[in-house]
């Protein structure tokens, strides 16, 4: 079996017994998993990162309407952040409309793959291709500045 949150809540006392060791990525199944009580990331992370220069990030320009974009390492999210992540995505594959917007971005990603991947622009068009994708997420009800 594949020792991931998911089964750690699927195996009765799998927590109890084993949540304490196996640390992956630094992080053992108690201090990660939302099913073992963790989930926070095994402690309090900033709600945003330092500002360059000492300036508050909040007088840094905004991305639009819902503020200033904070990616954080899924290890970090809160459990209601991750389950928060989870339901867009779903969302995503199972309403029509956005179904098909989720697609033809997918379809972007393969047939751009060979220009993308093996090409000094790699880097650059993957991020503007996460920007894409974060977008399609905030179209998502309810995650619309999440």
């Amino acid at each position: 079996p594949e020792y991931n949150c998911a089964y750690y809540a699927g195996t009765e006392g799998a927590c109890a017994d084993y949540g304490d060791g196996f640390a992956n990525h630094g992080l053992n199944a108690n201090a990660a998993c939302c099913a073992c009580g963790g989930g926070s990331g095994g402690g309090a992370r900033q709600s945003e990162p330092p500002a360059p220069s000492g300036r508050s990030p909040r007088d840094l320009p905004s991305s639009g309407r819902c503020g200033r974009r904070v990616r954080h390492p899924w290890s970090r999210l809160t459990c209601a952040e991750r389950q928060q992540y989870i339901d867009a995505v779903h969302t995503l594959y199972t309403d029509p409309a956005l179904k098909q917007q989720l697609e033809d971005f997918v379809g972007t990603h393969v047939r751009a793959f060979p220009y993308a991947h093996s090409t000094s622009a790699f880097l650059a068009w993957h991020r503007q291709y996460l920007v894409g994708y974060e977008n399609l997420l905030r179209t998502v009800p309810g995650a619309e500045c999440q």
